[in-house]
């Protein structure tokens, strides 16, 4: 199912002044995409993308390739494997195709990701 369009996008899904139409993807089970139809100057806010923050660590731990051979990757695979279950009783998918690279934080460097898969994070 599609999510529903926000109340900051007109009837048209239209948004950003009439610069960007949010409409349905291509391929179903992306959903919702944002298009330009016209350009946009650099710089330019469009919209703010929300979620849980997840380190670049965080982020392979919930998302890695389910190879375990090593202590730790065995222990991400459980990690995983409880995180899917949380989510899947409370039926959310977690298929990482909500991520959204933020940058680095300005203290430590670290690359921060958001993931905007879970509604209630959101």
């Amino acid at each position: 199912m599609r999510p529903a369009l926000t109340s900051d996008v007109d009837s048209a899904g239209r948004c950003a002044g009439g610069r960007v139409r949010i409409a349905a993807c291509v391929a179903e089970s992306k959903g919702l995409g944002a298009f330009a139809v016209m350009p946009l100057s650099p710089g330019m806010v469009l919209g703010y993308y929300s979620g849980e923050v997840l380190t670049l660590a965080e982020m392979i731990l919930r998302y890695g390739s389910g190879d375990v051979d090593s202590p730790f990757e065995y222990e991400a695979a459980n990690q995983r494997a409880a995180w899917e279950a949380e989510r899947s009783a409370r039926g959310v998918s977690s298929s990482g195709t909500y991520l959204f690279n933020a940058g680095r934080c300005p203290l430590s460097g670290r690359t921060l990701l958001v993931d905007g898969e879970d509604p209630s994070l959101s």
